[in-house]
C-alpha cells in the first residue's frame, strides 16, 4: 500500500484503503468520517453503521496522525498546519470520486474533526474544485489561529462558498459523546 505523508502530521493510505459504508437506497450523499487519533478507522466504520442512514456512501479512510503536538489550536506550528492541509486534500480527493449528483459532507471525532473543520476551511478559501454541504465536527477544534473572517472576506467567492456550508460543532460530554 502506498502512503502519502507530510513531514510530522498525518500519514494517510492510498485512497483505495478507504472503507466504503455502501448505501441500502438510492444514494443520496457522500460523506467522508474520519476517526480520533487514538482510534482506526474501523471505528468509524461501527459509529456510521449504528446511524442507519441508508441513503449516505460513507468513507471512511485509515489515518495515522502521527504527530502528537497539536495544542488545540493555539499556535500550531508549520509543518502540523501542513500535515493538516495534506490530511484536508485527502478528503477533497476522496469526495471528489464522488457523484456529481449527491451531497457530499465530512465529519469526524477529535482529531478527524480538526481535519474536517480545516477541510471545509479550505474548501471556503476555493483550494479545492468542491466544497461541502454538511461538516460535522466531535470533540474537535478549530485549527486556525488568528482571524480567518479576514481571509474569507478578501477571498473571493468564499463568503459565499462559506454560507453554503452546513456547519455542526459539538462537544461531547458524559452521554452525548457517540460510544463505539
Amino acid at each position: 500500500m502506498a502512503a502519502s505523508s507530510s513531514r510530522n502530521g498525518a500519514n494517510v493510505l492510498d485512497l483505495k484503503c478507504s472503507h466504503f459504508v455502501e448505501p441500502q437506497g438510492d444514494q443520496r450523499a457522500s460523506i467522508v468520517w474520519l476517526h480520533d487519533k487514538d482510534e482506526h478507522f474501523t471505528d468509524s466504520v461501527q459509529f456510521v453503521k449504528s446511524l442507519k442512514l441508508k441513503n449516505v456512501n460513507w468513507i471512511c479512510p485509515p489515518i495515522v496522525y502521527t504527530n502528537t503536538s497539536y495544542d488545540f489550536g493555539s499556535n500550531i506550528k508549520q509543518d502540523d498546519r501542513e500535515a493538516l492541509d495534506s490530511a484536508a486534500k485527502f478528503v477533497a480527493d476522496l469526495l471528489l470520486r464522488e457523484p456529481l449528483n449527491v451531497v457530499k459532507g465530512v465529519g469526524g471525532f477529535g482529531m478527524g474533526a480538526v481535519v474536517a473543520l480545516q477541510f471545509a476551511t479550505n474548501c471556503a478559501l476555493g483550494h479545492y474544485p468542491i466544497n461541502p454541504r454538511v461538516v460535522v465536527g466531535i470533540n474537535g477544534w478549530l485549527s486556525i489561529t488568528g482571524s480567518i473572517t479576514s481571509s474569507i472576506e478578501y477571498t473571493v467567492g468564499a463568503v459565499a462558498r462559506a454560507a453554503s456550508q452546513k456547519i455542526f460543532f459539538t462537544r461531547g460530554a458524559g452521554n452525548l459523546y457517540f460510544p463505539l
